[in-house]
C-alpha cells in the first residue's frame, strides 16, 4: 500500500511539487501573522441616591441596570456580532483580530446570564495600537452622549441624571502575539493536512490517468467494424 502511494507520487511528481509549494506558502503566512493589541474598559452607570425620587431611572438598582442595557444596545451598531462562548470569553481569545464589543456586564456562566451590575464592558482588538485607543475613546464617547440624550429627551432634570463614568482613568492596552508553541502546532497542522491532501490528489490523478490509458489500449486493440 505504501509502495503504491510512493509510486503514484513519483509518477505525478508535478502535483507533489505544487502541493509542497502551497504548504510552504501557507506556513510562511501563518508564521508571519502578527499579534493583536487589545483593551477592555468598564463604563459604570451611577445614580445619585439622594436625588433618586426626582429621576424615574433611579428608583431602584434594577432600573439603572435596565437603562444601561438600553444604552448598550444603542451603541452596538458596528460592533462584532459573533456571540462569544461565555461572558468571560475575549475577542482575541476567540480568534477575532479586529473590532469591538460593548456588552452589559454578565456575572453568569456559559448556560445562564446574570445581569446584576449597571456596567457596560467595552472590549477592542486591532493590529494597530493607535486604532485600539481611537475605538475605545469613540465608544466611550458614544455611551456618554447616548446616556445624556435619552435622559434629556425624557425631560429628566440634569441635576438628577444617571451618569456614565469610566472606572479607570488610564486605559491599559495589552498585546497578544503568537507563542512558539502555537506557531509550531499551527505549522504541524498545515503540514499534516496539506501533505495528506497532496498525496490523495496525486493518487486520484494517477488512477484516473491509468484508467484512461487502459481504455485507450482496449479501444486500439479492438478490430475496426466492417
Amino acid at each position: 500500500m505504501v509502495f503504491d502511494l510512493l509510486l503514484a507520487c513519483l509518477r505525478r511528481w508535478y502535483i507533489v511539487v505544487l502541493g509542497l509549494a502551497c504548504i510552504a506558502g501557507v506556513a510562511y503566512t501563518l508564521d508571519r501573522t502578527p499579534g493583536v493589541y487589545f483593551a477592555q474598559v468598564d463604563v459604570l452607570f451611577l445614580a445619585d441616591e439622594s436625588q433618586a425620587g426626582a429621576n424615574p431611572l433611579q428608583n431602584q438598582e434594577d432600573s439603572v441596570i435596565h437603562f444601561a442595557s438600553v444604552v448598550q444596545q444603542s451603541v452596538s451598531d458596528g460592533a462584532v456580532q459573533t456571540r462569544l462562548s461565555s461572558p468571560s470569553a475575549t475577542l482575541q481569545g476567540s480568534g477575532i483580530r479586529e473590532g469591538y464589543v460593548a456588552r452589559l456586564s454578565d456575572a453568569g456562566g456559559q448556560w445562564e446570564s446574570s445581569f446584576n451590575r449597571a456596567v457596560i464592558e467595552i472590549e477592542v482588538v486591532d493590529s494597530s495600537l493607535a486604532e485600539v485607543r481611537r475605538v475605545v475613546d469613540e465608544v466611550v464617547g458614544r455611551i456618554t452622549a447616548e446616556t445624556a440624550r435619552i435622559q434629556e429627551e425624557a425631560g429628566v432634570d440634569p441635576a438628577t441624571w444617571v451618569t456614565a463614568d469610566v472606572e479607570t482613568e488610564e486605559v491599559s492596552i495589552g498585546y497578544m502575539g503568537s507563542t512558539r508553541g502555537s506557531r509550531l502546532r499551527g505549522l504541524a497542522a498545515v503540514a499534516l493536512v496539506g501533505g495528506a491532501a497532496t498525496v490523495l490528489t496525486a493518487v486520484l490523478v494517477d488512477r484516473w490517468r491509468s484508467r484512461r490509458v487502459v481504455v485507450r489500449s482496449r479501444a486500439a486493440a479492438e478490430p475496426a467494424a466492417v
